[in-house]
């Protein structure tokens, strides 16, 4: 076990064990934070890293620029890479623990009224509108990727795959894809489903 596990992975709760990544919640000092772990790659992918930004590289800088662009993440704190012989082999990231609950789950459970899910709807109109603004997209917006504090207001995790795009050409198709996976989540709930089906392309 590396010095990189026994600090943010060993004495932590294990959120999600994907193919490509470990999360973690921990616990430093009496606060919450959570550990990504970006696992070793195949060593001819890795090889295309070697000059480049690695993935938790790219996941730091897009993540503050998001936050930058008043995009509501949770931050990036800290960021460790290993690169035996300037070859990345390992990489983990740092950042604050979301506190909430995610936005399917309270949908799932029938935990928001009419009310709650048009004040939601408010607030991500707003998000989604600056992100056209500053030509961002996410990239995974699954509902679990959304969490909402105690006062309904959106943070979202996860966020490897979003992208700040340097052209409308680029940006266009990317953003409908975003549309059309926030909207995938309420296939089978159609109060939702109603709430928020104007929260993409409008003015808020």
């Amino acid at each position: 076990m590396t010095s990189l596990e026994k600090t943010w992975i060993a004495p932590g709760e294990s959120l999600k064990q994907g193919s490509r990544s470990t999360v973690t919640r921990i616990d430093l000092e009496g606060i919450s934070y959570v550990a990504k772990i970006y696992k070793k790659m195949p060593f001819h992918r890795r090889l295309r890293y070697a000059l480049t930004r690695s993935r938790a590289f790219q996941s730091w800088e897009t993540g503050h620029a998001m936050l930058e662009a008043g995009i509501p993440i949770a931050r990036p704190l800290a960021i460790v890479e290993e690169r035996p012989m300037g070859i990345p082999a390992r990489a983990a990231l740092l950042m604050e623990n979301a506190v909430g609950e995610d936005l399917l789950s309270l949908v799932q459970r029938q935990a928001l009224d009419s009310d709650q899910l048009k004040e939601i709807a408010a607030k991500l109109q707003v998000v989604f509108f600056t992100m056209e603004k500053k030509r961002i997209t996410h990239g995974d917006f699954k509902a679990t990727n959304i969490i909402l504090d105690d006062t309904l207001s959106p943070t979202f995790i996860d966020n490897d795959a979003a992208i700040l795009h340097q052209s409308q050409k680029s940006y266009q198709p990317a953003a409908e894809k975003d549309r059309k996976r926030f909207m995938a989540n309420w296939q089978t709930h159609p109060e939702a489903q109603e709430a928020f089906r104007d929260v993409f392309g409008k003015t808020p």
